[in-house]
């Protein structure tokens, strides 16, 4: 599909989702929203084959900023939960091997599950080198004691891709990236209010266990794939 058609989709998809829009919670997500989006195609368009998508491949920037563009300009709330939908689904898309984005990355696509990247945290916000949530070896997987905060679609998400400390004194050389069920047990959340509608949160995490296959791409390389993930989003934030 060529840019003009796909920015034509998408307005003509923010507009029909627009009542459901504005039936939601304020500052939680509306998840007859993220289906309804999914349900017309928009969603779906946005993923692979691999991860549940309609795609030949990965998205582009500027596929991104076509659709978001368009979407914002009928309706912010639209624009807002494809926005934090993908973003909280792409580390796998990037990283995870075809069964994870089968197994987390599709439902995403499909609207059936919310996703949220989960990288801030009380004392690393700008400088993300600075993670403290660790994650410690535990047998076959790892242990993850923390906190994240302003993490858009927390504390409702169904699958959280989350950055932990797993190698200390290295900086950004010991983070990896895990995928996180948002009902694991020792996960818990409470929703933040902000001046404008927002779904955003805090979460908590005590002692959350993660098996080595929730674990995305290679251990102690995570703040690169965070950085991957943010070099594909942020340009769209623009548009």
């Amino acid at each position: 599909m060529d840019r003009d058609s796909l920015a034509a989709e998408a307005t003509a998809i923010a507009r029909k989702v627009a009542p459901v829009a504005a039936s939601g919670e304020e500052g939680r997500v509306n998840r007859r929203l993220i289906r309804a989006i999914a349900d017309e195609g928009l969603l779906p368009r946005l993923f692979p084959r691999r991860a549940g998508g309609s795609r030949d491949g990965e998205v582009s920037a500027v596929d991104l900023c076509v659709v978001r563009e368009a979407l914002a300009r009928e309706s912010t709330l639209v624009e807002n939960a494809v926005a934090i939908q993908t973003l909280g689904a792409y580390p796998i898309v990037l990283a995870g091997s075809d069964d994870m984005a089968t197994r987390f990355a599709g439902p995403v696509a499909r609207g059936e599950a919310v996703a949220a990247f989960a990288l801030t945290e009380p004392t690393a916000g700008t400088d993300a080198g600075a993670l403290a949530l660790r994650a410690e070896r535990d047998g076959k997987g790892y242990r993850l004691s923390g906190t994240k905060v302003f993490i858009s679609n927390a504390p409702d998400a169904d699958t959280y891709t989350l950055f932990a400390r797993t190698t200390e004194g290295v900086g950004t050389k010991g983070i990896t990236a895990f995928v996180v069920n948002g009902d694991a047990k020792g996960v818990r959340g409470t929703p933040l209010q902000l001046l404008s509608s927002h779904p955003i949160g805090r979460l908590e995490l005590d002692g959350v266990f993660a098996s080595a296959d929730q674990v995305l791409g290679e251990v102690d390389q995570g703040f690169r794939l965070a950085m991957r993930t943010l070099d594909l989003f942020r340009p769209s934030v623009g548009a």
